[in-house]
């Protein structure tokens, strides 16, 4: 397939994959696939080749199956787009008429990081030379889960122990802890002079944010709650 040798699949042009079955094992079918770099992700190598490797099995034709999709512009383009649709979602909700409610204001920050971290995953796959995958994967995790995250974990904290649905300053730095840890993160492949300050700094606010959070709601959500007047 594509000059690869007989047997094997390619999942990227540069990456031969053999994919073999022994039936005679006692666990059961042994896979054993062999790449020239180790280090690819199970989304790019492992599943491609073992689905298509079963397959096999029941007969059907995997010339089909899209191995390189992950890295295809198409991929990128797609990405992109997905990010531009949520950004223009999330400018017709109009969420700056609450940005007082700092509680409202923290899950459109959270739903801004997810549009951000599609967007750069589509440019890093367009633009691989000038974008680092790493920035949008952090734009994803420590920023839309991070904050998404602690967003809701401090709303729904307060509403049930009978509290009312506000956030106070102690909840307002927790916010901006976590946004911080996400912006230094999102940024530090981006400034490889002081790459290991920003990563410090990052870890430090995503501990200091969760930290916060444990001794201030901890005691809150330990003891009775109680019912709003």
């Amino acid at each position: 397939m594509g000059g690869a040798p007989e047997g094997w699949l390619r999942i990227r042009p540069s990456v031969p994959l053999k994919v073999g079955v022994d039936h005679g094992a006692t666990t059961g079918a042994v896979w054993n696939a062999q790449a020239n770099n180790s280090h690819y992700r199970i989304t790019e190598l492992v599943l491609p080749s073992l689905t298509s490797a079963g397959l096999r099995r029941f007969e059907f034709r995997t010339a089909f199956l899209p191995h390189t999709a992950p890295f295809a512009p198409l991929s990128g383009v797609l990405l992109a787009i997905a990010g531009a649709g949520l950004l223009v979602r999330l400018l017709r909700w109009r969420g700056w008429v609450a940005a007082s409610d700092g509680m409202v204001l923290i899950l459109h920050l959270g739903y801004f990081w997810c549009a951000l971290g599609l967007a750069i995953l589509g440019a890093s796959i367009l633009l691989p030379a000038n974008i680092p995958e790493t920035a949008a994967i952090h734009a994803l995790t420590t920023g839309a889960i991070g904050v998404m995250t602690l967003a809701m974990m401090t709303r729904t904290s307060r509403s049930h122990t009978g509290r009312e649905r506000r956030a106070d300053t102690t909840t307002l730095i927790i916010y901006a802890l976590v946004n911080a840890a996400a912006v230094t993160r999102v940024l530090a492949p981006f400034a490889i002079p002081i790459y290991p300050e920003l990563l410090v700094l990052s870890a430090a606010c995503w501990s200091l944010a969760f930290g916060l959070f444990a001794l201030v709601y901890g005691p809150m959500l330990a003891r009775p709650g109680h019912r709003r007047s």
